[in-house]
């Protein structure tokens, strides 16, 4: 190859590394400029079994072999911590079965920038002791693990604010209009509609906010001791209770608390001290609600009289 050919191969080597290093930096620029709205979508913490743990079918001589291994993921906009999370196995007979812990809370960050997939963890319970009933060749034992947990839910909207609703003025710049909000705010309890009330008084506007469960779990009081709630010991007065608040720029609304019916509830929140015109603002709407959700499997016990059988035959 003569020194020209050399030169020519060297230069093109260069051009395809300088390409590939654009390529890449503009790949790192891209990931780095997407926007994650974390304040969309219908989900909070998404549990599940891990395969096989609890197995189907274990041998009552070995109680080791029964595990559970839950994976836990925090799928919303509001962040768990180990304050505002408890996990246990529960709904088993504790007179067969000696699982130990017996609660667990963990921490799980939610959806952001800087953590757009959320934060996903896998919680342990091992079995120390199984006391197998006489008189029995095989027993099944139905497994739950339920989360207890509070959330948070922030809804941001755009709307027209007017203190004269009904007042016939010319050239008004927007109309109070009921407001449809799709796609939940990440989280299960999610505002779906915001209306403006009429009200009689100058100055003051009220806005009516219909707050629904589009989760699967049980809306539970914010305030509950998450221990009692992973017990199973709730009342009927401890469901359905959400907190609500509202602010237009830096002014606080008065919002009435909620008790959702049907998985559904509205709540009041009034401005005053609103100017004589109609005008456009962003309102932000804050949901604070404690969440219980579980899922539930079966495990089968057998006597141990043929210790070297596969479990799985």
């Amino acid at each position: 190859m003569g020194h020209s050919g050399r030169i020519l191969k060297t230069v093109s080597s260069v051009t395809l590394l300088l390409a590939l290093l654009l390529l890449a930096s503009c790949g790192r620029t891209t990931a780095k400029n997407t926007i994650i709205d974390a304040h969309q979508g219908k989900e909070a913490l998404v549990m599940k079994f891990l395969p096989n743990m609890p197995p189907a079918r274990v041998f009552s001589a070995d109680p080791q072999s029964l595990q559970f291994a839950v994976q836990l993921h925090n799928n919303g906009a509001a962040d768990l911590s180990a304050e505002t999370l408890k996990l246990a196995i529960v709904g088993y007979d504790k007179k067969i079965l000696t699982i130990e812990p017996d609660e667990q809370d963990l921490a799980l960050p939610a959806r952001s920038v800087e953590n757009p997939q959320g934060t996903t963890k896998v919680a342990t319970w091992t079995t120390t002791a199984i006391n197998f009933p006489a008189k029995h060749d095989s027993i099944s034992q139905s497994v739950t693990a339920r989360a207890c947990y509070r959330y948070q839910t922030i809804a941001t909207q755009t709307i027209c604010l007017d203190p004269k609703p009904e007042a016939q003025v010319k050239d008004k710049v927007c109309s109070p209009a009921s407001t449809t909000l799709k796609n939940g705010q990440g989280g299960p309890v999610s505002v779906v509609k915001i209306d403006q009330a009429l009200l009689p008084s100058v100055s003051r506007a009220q806005l009516k906010l219909t707050v629904q469960n589009l989760g699967k779990g049980e809306v539970i009081n914010p305030d509950i001791a998450l221990d009692k709630c992973v017990a199973g010991d709730l009342q009927v007065q401890d469901l359905g209770k959400v907190t609500v608040a509202a602010r237009v720029n830096e002014q606080e609304l008065t919002c009435t608390p909620i008790t959702l019916y049907n998985k559904q509830g509205t709540s009041y929140c009034t401005l005053d001290g609103l100017p004589d015109t109609a005008f456009t603002t962003p309102v932000v709407i804050t949901l604070s609600y404690g969440y219980t959700e579980s899922i539930s499997t079966t495990v089968e016990i057998v006597t141990s009289q043929e210790p070297d059988s596969p479990v799985g035959s």
